[in-house]
């Protein structure tokens, strides 16, 4: 068996969520637009997301170009099941796993039958 292999990304702080969300890709499937507006809602509020406010913020600030793409996103969004209703009220909660809760993220790969 070989030793595990580690690469480091480096990164900035303000650079980090967007690295983070790229990395972590693979298992959300997300388009380049998804992911930008992920990465966005993050920005403004780590723990409820697609609130009227923080639509009308994010189509201020040119993540999306009309209210109807950026509804398109975050359905497409809930579809992936990485945002999901609120069970406390109002708009959505992220997956855990989109939100990083340290500036270090360690992700292994375990490859089976080799």
């Amino acid at each position: 068996m070989s030793k595990p292999r580690e690469i480091t990304v480096k990164t900035t702080p303000d650079g980090f969520l967007g690295k983070y969300l790229r990395a972590i890709n693979g298992m959300l499937n997300l388009t380049e637009k998804e992911l930008t507006v992920l990465e966005a809602m993050i920005n403004i509020d780590r723990d409820i997301t697609a609130t009227k406010d923080i639509r009308r913020m994010l189509v201020s600030q040119g993540v999306a170009s009309s209210t109807t793409v950026l509804g398109n996103s975050i359905k497409a969004l809930k579809d992936k099941k990485v945002i999901s209703p609120n069970p406390n009220g109002k708009g959505y909660i992220y997956h855990p796993l989109v939100v990083p809760m340290t500036d270090t993220i360690v992700i292994k790969f375990k490859v089976d039958g080799e």
